[in-house]
């Protein structure tokens, strides 16, 4: 029998992204941070840089830059809305991989 998976409903505010929401991010995403940084729309090279740039302030201070930048560039487009789906999309992706 298959199961049909439902669609996830994200029940999260469609505000701007606070600093403070970008710290929590920072903290729970770790090893997935690179994958977040591409569907966020950074390169390779500029992951390298915020990697290379914040080194000293280990991985939680590289991956908090790199949303930081991310709000930066987008205004009020930079949601919780939006970085939720990406976060939840990122999970749907790694799913499969882990019960194969």
């Amino acid at each position: 029998m298959k199961h049909r998976r439902k669609a996830v409903q994200i029940k999260v505010p469609k505000r701007t992204i606070s600093d403070d929401n970008i710290e929590k991010v920072a903290v729970h995403i770790v090893s997935d941070w690179r994958r977040l940084g591409m569907k966020l729309g950074f390169v390779k090279g500029e992951l390298d840089a915020f990697e290379y740039d914040h080194r000293e302030g280990g991985l939680h201070e590289i991956i908090y830059q790199m949303l930081l930048t991310w709000k930066e560039k987008q205004g009020t487009e930079a949601t919780t809305r939006y970085v939720a789906t990406q976060l939840v999309a990122l999970r749907d992706q790694m799913l499969p991989y882990c019960f194969q």
